[in-house]
């Protein structure tokens, strides 16, 4: 045992009903809001940025057919609403009336318009493979081939700019305890507070998801494996598969190893990439 202490895997049958719990008591508590706060904004902060979180699930495909929205434009789309995430973030750094709080969301608004101009041109060397911006014939055309093979250099760029753009270590510049006591959600509580990382953790999967639909997936009526299997009564499928919780839990396992980069060093690190890009670029055709 590490610890005297009754843990939360002792608590209730295995643990299982302590996350539950654990989220029961955060909406019971009574939020605090700061009087010189603009209130109205300050509540509709985090409620922008959770929606937008899922908003951003329309037009990401689950199996061949299995997609909400299979809009043409499926790439625009989700960049689109990652770029209006930024407000939500702005607006509750401002209407917080805290000065930790505003420089936290200025530092994740820069850290998140920075890497979107890099993932967005990481995205055009599928786009020119594959020659349209929709997610499931992306994920048809890897059908021989994954695009994370061929494309490797530009896997590794991707994957690093998607934990920048979701905060994650070695990326948390707008969380730097050391300096921003918590960042941008410093002023909140209850679920205000919660809705935040809510927000955050469900733009991780998303980001891993993606990861997954670019570089390594495929299916086409019954290719994929997990899926087929499900199909042919052999067990139930995944909703997520392995790979998507290998760069999750890659992507978590960093927040614990990798302390955070310096402000200059966080954002001096796309001029390298930048520098890089060009080359990855021609590797598309």
């Amino acid at each position: 045992s590490m610890q005297r202490r009754k843990g939360p895997n002792a608590v209730g049958l295995f643990g299982l009903l302590q996350p539950l719990a654990d989220g029961l008591k955060l909406m019971i508590k009574e939020p605090i809001l700061p009087s010189s706060a603009n209130l109205f904004i300050f509540i509709m902060a985090p409620v922008i940025t959770f929606m937008l979180s899922l908003v951003a699930w329309a037009v990401i495909p689950f199996d061949y057919g299995m997609v909400l929205s299979d809009l043409n434009v499926g790439i625009l789309y989700l960049f689109a609403i990652s770029s209006l995430g930024v407000y939500g973030i702005i607006t509750a750094g401002w209407s917080s009336n805290s000065k930790y709080a505003f420089l936290g969301a200025l530092r994740s608004a820069a850290q998140m318009v920075s890497y979107e101009v890099s993932i967005g041109l990481i995205i055009i060397t599928v786009l020119i493979r594959v020659g349209s911006c929709n997610f499931s014939e992306i994920v048809i055309a890897q059908k021989q081939i994954w695009f994370g093979i061929p494309l490797f250099p530009v896997f590794i760029m991707f994957f690093i700019s998607c934990s920048a753009e979701t905060n994650r270590a070695p990326f948390d510049l707008p969380e730097a305890e050391a300096e921003l006591v918590a960042g941008y959600n410093v002023e909140y509580s209850s679920m205000g507070f919660a809705l935040f990382f809510l927000g955050e953790y469900a733009n991780m999967i998303l980001m891993s998801r993606m990861t997954r639909e670019c570089h390594v997936r495929f299916f086409e009526k019954g290719v994929d494996i997990y899926y087929s299997q499900a199909r042919a009564g052999y067990g139930a499928a995944p909703l997520l598969s392995q790979s998507m919780y290998i760069a999750l839990f890659r992507r978590l396992v960093a927040h614990l190893r990798y302390s955070y980069f310096s402000c200059d060093s966080g954002f001096y690190l796309v001029q390298y990439q930048g520098s890089f890009l060009f080359v990855c670029l021609y590797m598309g055709p």
